[in-house]
């Protein structure tokens, strides 16, 4: 359910033509669960014209986010103020998860009141980096270096802005009766503008603070449209910090569970401590290890089992091989086997065709002299053998057909990135590779040079028009195409796997409300896994796993199936019973109460109620068949019981059965002789339909029925007045098939 709303909502909504937030150019999106169970998505969306900080003007950034963006309390639409009050509002007590690292509150609940929405800059720090971290170490050092970077750039003191966004901050928290903003600021003897000027002069990060009334400083921003069609909670930002969002990216839409991957590597080391232990017995340890730690609930659970995608992107992503050890993947063992018995194998003959292979045997001419091997796998993709393109490209040496990206986007290229200062002959050999044209490897480092770190500073290449370009400078320009803020997503990526308190901050300031709700999943968890040790609940579960159980023990046992209905059970069946089928249930019912004693109890007259009740009851004895008082009647209906076929009726009973017509019309079911009877009754001379039964389209009736002499057979079927077949003309089409 979760899923296919999701989607509707995706497709629906957020990419429909009234662009709810802007037209949707490319996203990405990855479905989690929290330790409940309850599964939410986090998104990515890069629309299209969006302004940019520092290349657009900070009226157009704020002008396109009030656009989109809000936190408003809506006063006009009580549908949306509800949902907003529900989903959107961040509790006043905070939790425990709100007071983590000592702070009240580490998403910064209240947020701060303003009259519009305005931009909190980074500036680059000019400092020397390394002087900043000796200080660092001696904080009591009279000559320590103390960054002044920022200071020109705000007139205001520092101690000034903490004393205004403090009183500012005082009178929010203890809900001083203000009926404005602007009443607000003055009472602490400022307007909006000095705010502004306090709150960029503390603001160390590129921040937007959204436009807030006094009332709406616990509402998390959202989009109105949005959220009236999602109707649950949403955080909805826009992106700022490029550190955050690679954070967000690293750590939590495309994590590889750090936790149990720590786990793994730690079991890995110590079984290859241990050297007695066999690849089996060190797989086995692997394996236990990963059952244990590993928790999936009920809902990811069906989600892999049905091979629902847990994320999704505008674009696919190629690998791109790099490097001197290219894992190749080789042909199947059939193939082998038939190329072996038809010529003699070389260790060419049974690789696979790689992507790497396909760009050396790319066209001559055109676009392809100059392409490097990047642009080739973002922009092209490879034909199967049943796809016919009019506009289909030919490989050299028979590699196959490619065509160019026109119905999606160009994809995105994913590589191995080598250290540049451990590895560095290996990181420009990739470099190398991927971005400058060539043909075969003898072309990435040509005679004369030894490296190919030397080739790339000083090398020149020559394009298929007959110009020379240095190779540097070819190489950084395909490489800007693909690698957009290098530094900034090593930089991030390196502390998100180091420190993990500073990726958690990051992407709370981003999305305060999924983040609250995964801690305090996380900690209801860690409190039912301490409850579970303490009454050795746990070690019992984990000794029951039976792949992991030691040979000879029992693995299996038998369990005695309930046979009686719980409460919640029995009234869930009564409510899905329709009018009819509870008419009928609840007469049985009142049988079963009058007739029998209760299930598995005693009866009232057998209970021990202290009172002698039974001395007011008298027993009747009851001695008269009231379907055989009149024997005459009786001896008819046995003479019906036992007479055959054949056997003529006693014009007496014939006589006694006539006298019972009333001559009522009566709705009960009337079975008469042949169709043809019926038809003669109901709708005149109309006869049976000829032609064989399966040519009717609802007949549930088999082709072909054998028989053997004699057989009497019933063939029951369901039909309604329009269309009847006979039975003894569906049973003589059976025998004549």
């Amino acid at each position: 359910m979760f899923d296919y709303r999701w989607h509707c909502f995706l497709k629906e909504v957020l990419m429909s033509p009234s662009e709810p937030i802007g037209r949707i150019i490319d996203h990405f999106y990855r479905v989690e669960f929290q330790q409940r169970g309850s599964p939410h998505v986090h998104c990515l969306f890069w629309i299209e014209g969006a302004p940019k900080i520092d290349q657009n003007t900070d009226e157009e950034v704020v002008e396109f986010i009030d656009k989109y963006v809000t936190c408003e309390l809506p006063s006009d639409d009580d549908t949306l103020l509800d949902i907003v009050s529900s989903v959107q509002t961040h509790s006043k007590r905070h939790s425990k998860s709100c007071r983590k690292n000592k702070t009240t509150c580490r998403f910064h609940f209240p947020k701060p009141a303003s009259t519009r929405t305005f931009l909190c800059k980074m500036k680059e720090c000019r400092c020397d980096k390394q002087k900043l971290k000796e200080a660092q170490k001696n904080p009591d050092s009279e000559n320590k270096l103390v960054c002044k970077c920022f200071d020109g750039d705000n007139p205001m003191k520092k101690d000034v802005a903490k004393e205004i966004l403090a009183s500012v901050s005082k009178a929010i928290r203890e809900e001083e009766p203000f009926d404005s903003v602007e009443e607000l600021f003055a009472s602490r003897h400022i307007n909006q503008d000095i705010f502004e000027m306090a709150y960029r002069r503390l603001e160390k990060k590129t921040k937007v603070v959204y436009r807030r009334g006094l009332n709406e400083v616990w509402v998390n921003q959202y989009s109105k449209k949005l959220l009236k069609c999602w109707n649950a909670n949403m955080d909805l930002s826009f992106v700022t910090d490029a550190y955050a969002v690679i954070v967000y990216i690293i750590s939590y839409i495309t994590k590889a569970e750090r936790e149990i991957g720590l786990l793994l590597n730690n079991a890995q080391k110590e079984a290859n401590k241990e050297g007695n232990l066999s690849a089996r017995e060190a797989l086995k340890k692997l394996g236990s290890v990963y059952l244990h730690n590993r928790d999936v609930c009920a809902q990811e659970a069906v989600y892999r089992l049905t091979n629902m995608h847990l994320k999704e992107c505008s674009r696919k992503v190629v690998f791109v091989p790099t490097g001197d050890n290219i894992v190749r993947m080789s042909l199947p063992l059939h193939v082998l086997k038939e190329r072996a018995s038809s010529h003699d194998l070389s260790s060419d003959d049974v690789w696979m065709t790689s992507i790497v292979d396909r760009y050396r045997n790319r066209p001559d001419g055109g676009v392809f002299d100059d392409m490097c091997m990047a642009t080739f796998a973002s922009e092209y993709r490879v034909l199967t053998r049943n796809e016919i393109s009019p506009n289909r490209i030919e490989l050299k040496n028979k590699l196959g057909f490619i065509l160019r990206r026109t119905r999606s986007q160009f994809s995105v290229v994913r590589y191995m990135r080598f250290n540049l200062n451990k590895q560095r002959e290996a990181y420009f050999q990739g470099v190398l590779q991927l971005f400058l044209p060539y043909r075969s490897d003898s072309e990435l480092k040509p005679e004369g040079f030894q490296l190919f770190e030397q080739f790339y500073n000083d090398g020149e290449v020559t394009f298929g028009d007959g110009s020379i370009h240095r190779v540097k400078v070819v190489v950084d320009e395909n490489r800007a195409r693909f690698e957009i803020d290098p530094e900034n997503l090593e930089r991030a990526e390196e502390i998100a796997h180091q420190v993990h308190g500073l990726e958690e901050d990051a992407w709370g300031n981003l999305c305060p409300e999924q983040e609250l709700e995964r801690d305090e999943c996380a900690e209801e968890l860690r409190e039912q896994q301490a409850a579970e040790i303490a009454g050795e609940q746990l070690v019992e579960g984990l000794e029951n796993v039976p792949d992991l159980q030691e040979r000879g023990r029992q693995v299996a046992q038998l369990e005695r199936n309930r046979l009686v209905l719980s409460r919640a059970e029995g009234l869930a069946l009564v409510r899905s019973l329709n009018e009819t089928q509870r008419a009928v249930f609840y007469q049985v019912r009142q049988w079963c109460l009058q007739k029998l004693p209760p299930v598995k109890g005693k009866p009232l007259y057998s209970s021990q109620v202290g009172v002698d009740l039974w001395c007011h009851f008298s027993v009747v004895q009851l001695t008269t068949v009231v379907r055989q008082k009149d024997s005459v009647f009786a001896e008819l209906l046995n003479r019906l019981r036992v007479r055959s076929r054949d056997t003529p009726m006693l014009e007496s009973d014939v006589h006694i059965l006539k006298s019972c017509e009333t001559g009522e019309e009566s709705s009960a079911l009337h079975i008469f002789p042949t169709n043809d009877f019926m038809k003669q009754q109901e709708y005149g001379e109309a006869g049976v339909d000829g032609g064989h039964h399966s040519a009717a389209l609802d007949t549930s009736l088999e082709e072909t029925l054998s028989l053997g002499p004699d057989a009497r057979v019933m063939l029951c079927k369901n039909v309604d007045g329009k269309t009847v077949w006979s039975t003894e003309h569906v049973a003589q089409s059976l025998i004549s098939s």
